[in-house]
């Protein structure tokens, strides 16, 4: 501790999950009373991979595209690899909206990113006639 009162302390977790807090100071007059708690969330791992579900085969020039997700994660789509926006899978589902696409052959894709910046592998492309 420092003569200002700031302080730091390494802590070692065992793993992801969620990490209550405290802390305590100690001199010559004795302990403080614990701190608030303080929740900490490690997050290493990547959400688990969205997956496309519909519409499926030919679709017109304006269709709403949908999904599942890991929860709570934002989805990025994408129309024959450009990103086309994000949308959150709050509760793991997720829907996106396309209107004026030109006719021919897309393929969608979506990659899902958790609050802590993890991003998952990219989904299996999802192939529709536009017309």
């Amino acid at each position: 501790m420092s003569i200002t009162g700031a302080w730091s302390r390494m802590i070692t977790v065992l793993g992801d999950g969620a990490y209550l807090l405290t802390a305590r100071t100690r001199n010559a007059g004795g302990t403080s009373p614990s701190s608030g708690i303080r929740v900490v969330q490690v997050d290493t791992r990547a959400p688990a991979v969205p997956v496309l579900t519909a519409p499926t085969g030919a679709v017109a020039t304006s269709f709403t595209l949908t999904g599942t997700a890991e929860a709570g994660t934002t989805v990025e789509v994408f129309e024959n690899g450009s990103s086309r926006g994000t949308v959150a899978a709050g509760s793991g589902t997720w829907t996106k909206a396309f209107s004026g696409v030109a006719r021919g052959t897309c393929n969608y894709t979506a990659v899902a990113t958790d609050m802590a910046g993890n991003r998952s592998l990219i989904s299996s492309a999802r192939t529709l006639t536009v017309g």
